[in-house]
Order: structure tokens, then C-alpha cells, then sequence
């Protein structure tokens, strides 16, 4: 039984607020009883949906069993952030809600609402318009409903299998929470937000969920198949979340991702894995997109692998609306951009403002994809205000380093690492290619600081480049791939972020304080050095190893070094073939940092 499970057992035992009722449904009741006992429940979902419901009150099917139909509720049925409306089940395993054509669940103008413990299918994707679970709010007022919670839910064959937004200006959810659930195999996306204007949802966190194989609507005209589509948001942090297979047949061209944020502010990223989503065309498949008018969002502490489009994507539509003041920390991209000639990180405008991220110690591993030319870096517009901070970037088979197209303003690379594994060194900068390091310093000012050269040039000593796989509920202090091997060049050759304005954020992918040592590491690695004897060969195509050494001292001992508690198990993993040498060790806070929450004027496009 989960700790959440368990939990929410613990509260249903609980005394009820007084007034408050808790109703039986079961396949063997009757819709004349009471409905009040196990011994008296209703029938059927549609007798539920004819009952007022009070907060507090608590709607209860038969675990294992099925019900056809869908739940309802709207403005007559109010609960509230204290004593929510909670549909479940009782007795043994989750009940079944088959609502074919129709939604799961819908509420409609009211919220204080929490589902949990159910499974939710639908007549399929494409054959069915509806979600599974849905709350609407298209009252006035810019009126944002608080206390939406999905919880152990699990929820396929839909158009959407979550959907939540608002349709009145600004008017929308306040507190959204969706955890522990799963949203598959549902046609334009497992979770959508939206609104009409502004941000209407507020205060949403996604956390320890799967979305995947949300494969697209060719019909739509707008993005679609993704695992996650936020529009609309300000605020949110969605963490511990795996998104994959989702996409590849949405419309040519309008592809999603993973984890695809639009015309919404404050969303943080961390924590979570996307892999082997797909494109439809040129566009799409993405890992993580900060899309049209993103601001002031953050991609971080995360893994993106075998995606048909770039890792992260960093893009901008044709409106007017801003999109800047992001950033992307400590987070690696194994082989992604497998279709269309992306790079694993790709950026550029379609028109709109486009201005200001902050890219800082992320690792790129990339090899040659099936077809087209593949890089670390895509710069495919102008773009002003970007930051390459300490970031290390390895290519295979000849592929360049970084493209980018003319019309770069205040475009900054300092202090990064470079390997062309099988290859030679190769930039292509505005129209110019550079065979060597030196060659762009001296053609585009890059890797300089003050008049001084920065940057290296060099085999980098990763664990084991390209091997890094899925880690799935392993959790990404498992992905020793990635890590720095003690002979490592990268080892305190960074510059300090701060130095350029911008935030490291404190610690490491794999929950370790950073810097460390007299300096920062270039990449995602800050944590224990590699105790292995330095064979001097060429890691960045083959790697080494992937053997525990067995008696490895685990860390340096500081306490203040250890990785947040949901990170432990995967970080002695990591312990057990690596130990941090005392130089490098010293104590400091490990508190995340959260972007401002600065409410733009950025509008939404409907996605539902």
C-alpha cells in the first residue's frame, strides 16, 4: 500500500465535519436506499449526480467493481478548501468509472473538489470528444476556484485524460494538485491547462505522476500530444514526473512535448524525466518546451533522452506577448533531436519578443541521427540575451558543437566545455564554421571574459556518454552516465554564474551543493568524483564501465552534502562507486531558488 494510499485511509477513518455524509455506490444496491451505509448503497452514478453535495460530503464506490456513466457536479454541489467534496472508492482496489463517449467526471463552476483512488476509461482516443476528468469555470469576476485535487487516479481513452480551465477572462482554479496518477493513451494530451486571457490557474504542483503514449490529433490545428500542456498558469511546480511515447501523430508541424509550457509564468521544472516522445512532421517531440510567451520559468534537475525533437525547447511564437527571463540548470539531454535537424537544446523566434534565458551547468551527449544534422546547441533565429554558462557539450560522429543562425544580440557562451568525440572541433556561427576553439573566440568573441580565454576544449571523462538509458522510478541520482570520472578536466573549471547575473540554484542533478570545490564543474555534475584508475582514452563516444567498486569510501562526510531525502536511495547508489575528496567539500544551504512569480499580460490559446 502507498504512504498516500494509507494516508487518505487514515482520513477516512477520521470523524466527518458534522452535517457532512459519506454515500455507498455499488453494482448490487439499489437507487431507492438510503445510501448512507455499506449495507444500504445506491446503484448507479446517475443517483449520485441527482444529490446535492455538501462539503464534507464524500461519494464512495465499490473498489474492483464497474460503473457506467459519468459523475457530475456543478454550482449547487460546493465544497471547499477546508472540507472538500471527495469522490473514491471503498473496500478493495480502485472502482472503475467506463464513461464511453461522456466525461468521467465534470464539474462545472464550483471547485473544493477532490477525486482520488479511481480509474477513469473512456471509449478511446479519437473516439470520444469528452475528458476524464474535467473542471471548467466560466464564471465572471476574474473568479478563480480553489482546491482541484486528482490523487491515485488513473485515466485513458480520452481527449484529454485531465483537463482544467477557464473560459471569462482571467477566471479560472486556484490550488491544483495532481499526483500519484497516471493519464495515458488519451488523444491530445494526459494533462491540459487553460485559460482565455492572463494566467487563471494558480498554485497548481504535478508531482510523482506518468503521462504517456497521448499520441495526437491530426485534426487539430494546434499543438497537441503532449504528456503534460500547461497554458495559462501562474505558478506551478511539477517535479518527480515521467512523460513518454507521447505525440507523433498530432497535425504535421504542430507538435508538442513531453512537458509543454505556454503563455504562462512561474512554472518550475525539476526532477523529472521525458523520453522517446515524437514529432509528426517538423515540429514537435520535444523533451521540454518553454513555448510561446514563457516567462520567468525554469527547466532544471531533470533528464530528457530519445526524443524525436530537441531536449529542451526554447521557443517563441509570432505574438507580441514576452517570452524571457527564463532558465535551465543542471539538467542532461542524451540523444535527443532523433528527427528533423534539431539540436538537443534548440532556440528561436517566430516573430515575438524573445529575450533573456539563463542555460547553466547542463550536460549534452548527442550522436548522429538517422538522417539529418544533428548539434549540442540550435540557435535557428535571432535571439538576445542568452547565457551558456558552464554547460558541457559532447557530440558523436562529426556533428557540430553549436549552429546558429545570423542576428545573435548579447548571446554569451563562457566558462563551457566542448568534446567532439570522433570528430574534429566545429562551430557553425552566423554563416561562418570554426574548426577550433581558438577560431570562434577570435571570429564571434565567444569563450572570452575581460580580454581572458575561458572554456576547454577536452575529453571530458564522463562515466559512461550515450549509456545513460531510462531511470524511470529509480530516480536520477541513478544516472551515473553522466557523471566525472576524478582525472575529469571539467573538475572546478567553471566561472562563477553569478558573475553573469546569473543563479546556479545551488546544487547539482544529483542533489549535491555546488560548487564544491575552489570552483564550479562544468555540467551537471558537482557531486563525488570517480575513484578508477584514468585509462587516457576517449569516453565521450564509448564511456566506461558501469561496475560498483566495491569498499568505496561514500562521501566526504559532511551532512550538508547529502542529497534531499527522495533522492537517497539513488544517491547511495552513486555513493558506493564514488567519494568526494576532501578539498573539495564545504557546508552550505541547500535551498532551492524559485523564479519570481511575475504576472505578464501573456494570453492563451485554447487547447481543448
Amino acid at each position: 500500500m502507498s504512504v498516500r494510499r494509507f494516508v487518505s485511509l487514515v482520513l477516512l477513518a477520521l470523524p466527518l465535519r458534522a452535517g457532512a455524509t459519506v454515500y455507498y455506490v455499488s453494482p448490487a444496491g439499489s437507487d431507492t436506499a438510503a445510501g448512507t451505509s455499506e449495507a444500504e448503497p445506491w446503484k448507479s452514478l446517475g443517483r449520485v449526480n441527482a444529490q446535492v453535495l455538501a462539503p464534507g460530503d464524500q461519494v464512495l464506490l465499490e473498489g474492483g467493481q464497474t460503473f457506467t456513466g459519468g459523475l457530475s457536479l456543478d454550482a449547487a454541489d460546493a465544497g471547499n478548501t477546508v472540507d472538500p467534496v471527495i469522490l473514491d472508492s471503498y473496500g478493495t482496489g480502485r472502482a472503475v468509472v467506463a464513461s464511453g463517449s461522456s466525461r468521467g467526471v465534470y464539474v462545472y463552476n464550483t471547485a473544493g473538489v477532490t477525486v482520488r483512488n479511481l480509474t477513469f476509461e473512456g471509449a478511446g482516443a479519437g473516439a470520444t470528444s469528452a475528458a476524464g476528468i474535467e473542471f471548467y469555470n466560466d464564471l465572471g469576476g476574474a473568479t478563480r476556484l480553489p482546491h482541484v485535487y486528482v490523487e491515485d487516479v488513473e485515466v485513458s481513452g480520452y481527449r484529454h485524460g485531465i483537463l482544467v480551465g477557464g473560459w471569462n477572462g482571467s477566471s479560472g482554479f486556484d490550488e491544483v494538485r495532481v499526483s500519484g496518477t497516471s493519464a495515458h493513451d488519451n488523444e491530445r494530451s494526459g494533462f491540459t491547462t487553460y485559460t482565455e486571457t492572463a494566467q487563471g490557474i494558480t498554485n497548481l504542483l504535478v508531482v510523482d505522476s506518468l503521462f504517456f503514449d497521448n499520441a495526437g490529433d491530426a485534426a487539430f490545428a494546434g499543438p497537441s500530444g503532449g504528456g503534460v500542456m500547461l497554458g495559462g498558469v501562474a505558478g506551478a511546480t511539477l517535479e518527480r514526473n515521467q512523460a513518454y511515447g507521447n505525440g507523433g501523430d498530432g497535425k504535421p508541424g504542430q507538435g508538442a512535448a513531453g512537458f509543454f509550457v505556454t503563455s504562462s509564468t512561474g512554472v518550475v521544472l525539476q526532477d523529472n524525466e521525458s523520453w522517446r516522445n515524437g514529432a509528426n512532421g517538423t515540429a514537435g517531440g520535444a523533451g521540454y518546451a518553454l513555448d510561446a510567451g514563457t516567462t520567468d520559468s525554469v527547466v532544471q534537475y531533470s533528464y530528457t533522452h530519445d526524443n524525436d525533437g530537441p531536449g529542451i525547447s526554447l521557443v517563441q511564437g509570432t505574438g507580441s506577448d514576452r517570452w524571457g527571463g527564463n532558465v535551465v540548470r543542471y539538467t542532461v539531454s542524451e540523444n535527443d533531436a532523433r528527427a528533423n535537424g534539431f539540436g538537443a537544446i534548440t532556440a528561436g523566434t517566430l516573430g515575438g519578443p524573445f529575450d533573456g534565458c539563463d542555460l547553466v551547468g547542463n550536460t549534452v551527449y548527442i550522436s548522429s541521427a538517422a538522417a539529418d544534422t544533428v548539434s549540442a546547441v540550435s540557435l535557428t533565429s535571432g535571439s538576445s540575451g542568452f547565457q551558456f554558462v558552464n554547460n558541457l557539450f559532447v557530440t558523436a560522429g562529426g556533428e557540430p558543437l553549436v549552429r546558429a543562425a545570423a542576428g545573435q544580440t548579447d548571446v554569451r557562451f563562457a566558462g563551457n566545455g566542448y568534446w567532439s568525440s570522433g570528430g574534429s572541433f566545429l562551430v557553425e556561427w552566423e554563416g561562418g564554421a570554426q574548426a577550433a576553439l581558438a577560431d570562434w573566440r577570435a571570429a564571434a568573441g565567444q569563450e572570452t571574459v575581460g580580454g581572458a580565454d575561458v572554456g576547454i576544449e577536452a575529453d571530458p571523462r564522463l562515466d559512461a556518454p550515450g549509456k545513460g538509458g531510462t531511470v524511470a522510478g529509480g530516480g536520477l541520482a541513478t544516472l551515473v552516465a553522466y557523471t566525472l570520472q576524478a582525472a575529469s578536466p571539467m573538475l572546478d573549471a567553471g566561472l562563477d554564474p553569478a558573475d553573469f547575473g546569473a543563479d546556479a540554484g545551488g546544487r547539482d542533478l544529483y542533489g549535491a551543493l555546488a560548487p564544491q570545490g575552489s570552483a564550479y564543474d562544468v555540467g551537471a555534475y558537482e557531486g563525488p568524483v570517480e575513484v578508477v584508475a584514468d585509462t587516457g582514452g576517449d569516453t565521450g563516444t564509448e564511456g566506461g564501465a558501469d561496475t560498483a567498486e566495491e569498499g568505496v569510501e561514500p562521501g566526504c562526510g559532511c551532512a550538508t552534502a547529502r542529497p534531499p531525502a527522495w533522492l537517497a536511495l539513488g544517491a547511495a547508489l552513486v555513493a558506493l562507486r564514488r567519494r568526494r575528496q576532501g578539498s573539495r567539500c564545504h557546508t552550505r544551504s541547500d535551498t532551492l531558488v524559485h523564479p519570481a512569480r511575475d504576472q505578464s499580460s501573456a494570453r492563451t490559446v485554447p487547447l481543448s
